[in-house]
């Protein structure tokens, strides 16, 4: 025992000091992503990360949206994350629509759908943020927030529907009949299945978040970072206070006080903290563990009973789940793509839902484009590509032209699709995470338009929250590490649970 004590104490040093800038990172960003909204009001210009940052040429979802006029031909409304821009010369000059009402944090002003439609003889601009939903009145350049059910959630989708104006939160459906001024009630979403599945996916990230029992959860595991933090530097500080160091602090310790109280202020919460913390310090290890590629792949498209999570809401069964909408005006049906899979209604949108198979890939992280063309045929885009599928059935990768090949939903494909538009003259675009703006056909590829201003370019900023979520996942090192970044999670969280399963026997056996 006294060997395999040894063993362990040195497991534990070395494992500790492998990890301690990456467990004080760590703790910090987890801490303030569980609350952006402390967060949300600082931002990073692109310019001052590295190079695969970039959003030129409308790359990072900075255009994902664009709504054409049906009064001027020449004026259509760009949306994305960084806001809302206009154009009135069909995609030459901008001007930004990031004007009076509309939030001033980057972090909540991204848009995530847009729609441009008449309502009472007038255009009517509706941008959907995740600050929650706006209306754009041009007689006098501002925009109004409406709240959806005394709140402003993340809007998921804003769509026609019949008579009336359909928004999707990420929890919730609302409806207003197309006239003004808008009033949006909560529709009644019902699915048949017993609403008694979690998927494996969501259950680790809702649990490394605390966020699988609500606010009271988010708190808790907000104390055990901030105890994750002071173990960090506690134990740093034990370690450059060598033992001999420790007795010569002892005989001097009439004249170094500070120090020896502080070292056996360290010493005696190092023990304790960590032991009480223990279990949620692990589930930290272990989830981290899953929740990045290829680690990820081991628990995709399985589930866990929610009888077994104790303390769950389980009330509704589309909460934080919803991620895209569309309606199929021709078969008067509703699409709605989840974490949970892919839902399609009886009839309208009150009717009830099944769970289908998608009739094309979609990656793993959701449908980024849900809607239909002009001819009625689905386009379905995500990180695995761009199709478009007919009422046959039939699936044509847009950017090819050709049926999909090796696509598969924990594979990104060639082009990571978050956006598709068509203009009124034919020409039609695709939006890609790093690319930016794609060519369609032959149209898009002879134009000269929606090239990306240098003025818009030069202001673009990533908000601190999603700075924090790249630095706490591991991908800001991709510049550094190359393909190799997506080992730096599992590595590190296997090497944590390392630390925590040895601090744990080294504490029982000195007991």
């Amino acid at each position: 025992m006294k060997r395999l004590y040894r063993i362990s104490k040195f497991l534990h040093k070395y494992s500790s000091l492998t990890l301690i800038v990456f467990l004080i990172w760590m703790s910090i960003s987890g801490i303030l992503m569980n609350h952006p909204e402390l967060i949300s009001g600082l931002s990073i210009p692109y310019k001052y990360l590295p190079d695969n940052y970039s959003a030129h040429n409308w790359a990072r979802s900075t255009l994902n949206n664009v709504q054409f006029s049906n009064d001027e031909p020449k004026l259509a409304y760009i949306g994305g994350f960084e806001g809302v821009w206009k154009t009135t010369d069909a995609g030459v000059n901008f001007s930004s629509l990031n004007v009076e009402g509309l939030p001033d944090s980057r972090y909540y002003r991204r848009v995530k759908s847009m729609m441009l439609t008449d309502i009472d003889g007038k255009e009517l601009l509706l941008a959907g943020t995740y600050g929650g939903l706006y209306f754009y009145d041009k007689n006098i350049n501002k925009w109004t927030n409406i709240e959806l059910g005394g709140k402003n959630p993340r809007i998921a989708k804003v769509l026609s529907y019949k008579d009336s104006i359909a928004v999707f939160s990420e929890s919730n459906a609302f409806i207003s009949h197309a006239s003004l001024p808008l009033n949006f009630q909560q529709s009644d979403l019902r699915r048949f299945d017993d609403n008694n599945k979690l998927t494996m996916v969501e259950f680790m990230f809702s649990l490394h978040t605390g966020e699988l029992w609500g606010l009271p959860g988010k708190l808790l595991f907000d104390v055990a970072g901030l105890i994750l933090l002071f173990l960090a530097i506690s134990g740093f500080f034990l370690w450059i206070t060598p033992k001999k160091s420790v007795f010569k602090l002892k005989l001097l310790e009439k004249y170094r006080k500070s120090r020896w109280t502080l070292y056996k202020f360290f010493t005696k919460y190092h023990l304790k903290l960590g032991i009480y913390s223990a279990v949620i310090l692990f589930i930290f290890g272990l989830t981290g563990f899953f929740m990045r590629p290829p680690m990820i792949a081991v628990i995709f498209g399985s589930d866990i009973d929610k009888s077994w999570i104790l303390g769950m809401d389980k009330s509704n069964p589309w909460n934080h789940r919803i991620r895209n909408a569309m309606y199929d005006e021709k078969r008067d049906k509703f699409i709605i793509d989840t974490k949970d899979g892919y839902w399609v209604s009886e009839s309208g949108l009150r009717g009830f839902y099944t769970k289908q198979a998608p009739p094309a890939p979609i990656f793993a992280m959701g449908a980024t484009v849900l809607e239909t063309d002009y001819a009625g045929n689905h386009l379905l885009g995500s990180f695995a590509g761009l199709f478009k599928v007919n009422y046959e059935g039939d699936i044509v990768d847009v950017a090819t032209g050709k049926p999909p090949y090796n696509v598969a939903a924990l594979r990104p494909g060639t082009n990571l699709v978050t956006g598709y538009f068509a203009t009124p003259d034919g020409e039609e675009y695709i939006a890609t995470h790093f690319a930016g703006l794609m060519p369609a056909n032959k149209k898009a590829a002879d134009s000269d338009k929606f090239i990306m201003p240098e003025h818009i370019l030069n202001t673009a900023e990533l908000p601190f929250w999603n700075f924090l979520f790249e630095l706490h996942n591991g991908r800001i090192f991709q510049a550094i590490l190359g393909p190799y970044h997506m080992l730096l999670i599992p590595l590190a969280s296997l090497i944590f649970m390392i630390l925590i399963i040895t601090g744990v026997f080294d504490w029982f056996y000195r007991r």
